[in-house]
């Protein structure tokens, strides 16, 4: 059962401002605040003047690399560390700050902060109609008629191995597919890659071909050849290569490509679908929220997951006054959805919207 609570901060006199806060005095109606629901946090109704509440900002960082925080607490809490505290940060703020701004914005960005926007460029796709891309078994990508064949976007964690499977489906129904472990920001050869390409010889058998990022790869072909290069007959239908890593890196990531062949099949040649990836660091600011509830149990959006339902809007993006560190500000209204993380287990879902101020350089 879901309860509701209310977190205000009012607009309080600069003069009578906390480290960090942004107010008027004497408005009845709230200017910055926060109403959210969560699934187990206790009802909370918080308000700016009335038990010592305030609407905190702050920029810390150099240039607009740095960290934006907006926090509902105590007036003797300005970092947002004390129980009953609500916390939104935000990084990477160049693009949210430009006046041109698109909104809403930050969509889908509730993302934990050791993870990375990752631009998977699909190639050798021409002999396909159909692809589809899996990060850890789990369907991220999926051509549709509505949905064309590009190149998606997917968050990985920086230096955990992400095993990424790639499938190309053809209209007659062959397939083919490449299985490989990636590591954000590693080397590139680190692990293992293979593809391979089927063509015809002049008595009709199948010649499948290996390609390998490994100087020195160890191939294993399920007919039982281990060179990079192997013959099978007409009636082959399901050809699968595996490479192994080179024995001196010490680890076993290995790499597969599959081809589904059928013998009556009208084209000589295709290859099995292939890809590689870019980092993009920019591509989508990020926000995290925390709450610090009353027994001082932290929850936070970056200590899990989020599920595909998870979003952050930002909109109206209006110019303010300086808070009391003499630092710009900016009001934006918000909505999100999102699960929260206890530490040290737990999860919730929290769901609110509001009005609040983000610092910037």
């Amino acid at each position: 059962m879901y309860r509701s609570y209310l977190i205000y901060g009012f607009m309080l006199a600069i003069s009578a401002c906390k480290q960090g806060d942004i107010g008027l005095d004497n408005i009845e109606t709230p200017v910055f605040y926060v109403v959210a629901d969560g699934s187990d946090i206790a009802s909370l109704n918080l308000s700016g003047g009335l038990d010592d509440y305030y609407h905190f900002t702050n920029y810390e960082g150099s240039g607009m690399d740095g960290v934006a925080t907006s926090i509902f607490a105590k007036e003797n809490c300005p970092d947002g560390s004390c129980p009953s505290s609500l916390t939104f940060s935000f990084r990477r703020l160049a693009e949210l700050l430009e006046d041109s701004i698109q909104v809403p914005y930050y969509t889908d960005s509730i993302i934990p902060q050791d993870q990375i926007n990752t631009v998977f460029t699909l190639e050798n796709l021409s002999a396909y109609s159909f692809v589809e891309l899996f990060k850890n078994d789990t369907l991220v990508f999926a051509s549709t008629s509505s949905t064309p064949i590009s190149n998606p976007v997917v968050n990985l964690q920086q230096q955990v191995p992400t095993t990424i499977r790639l499938r190309g489906t053809r209209s007659n129904g062959e397939y083919g597919e490449i299985t490989r472990t990636i590591l954000p920001y590693g080397a590139s050869n680190i692990f293992p890659a293979v593809s391979m390409a089927v063509d015809k010889n002049n008595t009709n058998a199948w010649i499948f071909t290996a390609l390998s990022n490994q100087l020195n790869p160890v191939y294993q072909w399920n007919n039982g050849s281990t060179d990079s290069i192997t013959e099978m007959d007409s009636d082959t239908s399901l050809i699968i290569l595996t490479v192994l890593n080179n024995s001196s890196q010490g680890f076993n990531y290995p790499a597969t490509a599959t081809l589904a062949v059928k013998q009556t099949t009208d084209s000589t040649s295709f290859s099995t679908p292939n890809f590689s990836t870019t980092i993009v660091e920019n591509i989508l600011p990020y926000v995290t929220i925390r709450w610090v509830d009353k027994t001082g149990t932290l929850w936070s959006t970056d200590f899990g997951d989020q599920d595909s339902s998870a979003y952050f809007y930002l909109k109206d993006n209006i110019t303010y006054e300086l808070n009391e560190k003499g630092q710009k500000t900016r009001k934006f209204s918000i909505k999100f959805v999102c699960t929260l993380f206890a530490d040290p287990g737990g999860k919730q879902n929290f769901v609110g919207s509001g009005v609040i101020a983000i610092a910037y350089p």
